[in-house]
């Protein structure tokens, strides 16, 4: 065994040895390949138009509109998270924020739900972190009033 560990480290040297020369000498004339690269210049960036209201409970939405394709997606970030949790009951939030949907709700079952979802090929996810709880909702947009109510 301490044989195979003294090959291996002359090895090693050796190995060292040889690129140290080599990574010397590479560009010692200064000319080095990457200057001599040319780049297409960049697409301009195209920002979408965002409109910004606010609810009358002090909710601030923000809308931004893509036709490109017949999909819907609203997401949600709230100010909550485990920060807020008393020290008696840790890991709350994490909880909340997992089985917030399919708890279900007043109207419907977590079961009906699931099954609404997915009769329309759409998700509603929900969680929670340290400092913020999300929630999003993705479908088609013949499904789009449908995922928002849940």
């Amino acid at each position: 065994m301490k044989r195979i560990c003294s090959y291996l480290l002359c090895s090693l040297i050796a190995v060292a040895a040889l690129s140290a020369g080599s990574v010397n000498t590479a560009f010692a004339d200064g000319d080095r390949p990457v200057d001599k690269l040319k780049y297409p210049k960049l697409n301009k960036l195209a920002m979408p138009e965002v409109d910004k209201r606010a609810l009358s409970n002090g909710i601030e939405i923000y809308l931004v509109e893509d036709h490109s394709l017949p999909k819907f997606t609203a997401s949600v970030r709230m100010k909550l998270g485990s920060y807020l949790e008393p020290a008696e009951k840790v890991g709350l939030a994490s909880i909340v924020g997992a089985v917030m949907r399919e708890g279900g709700t007043n109207k419907w079952t977590g079961d009906e739900i699931n099954e609404m979802l997915e009769a329309g090929g759409a998700t509603v996810e929900t969680g929670s972190g340290l400092t913020s709880g999300s929630a999003v909702a993705n479908s088609l947009i013949e499904y789009s009033d449908m995922s928002l109510e849940v």
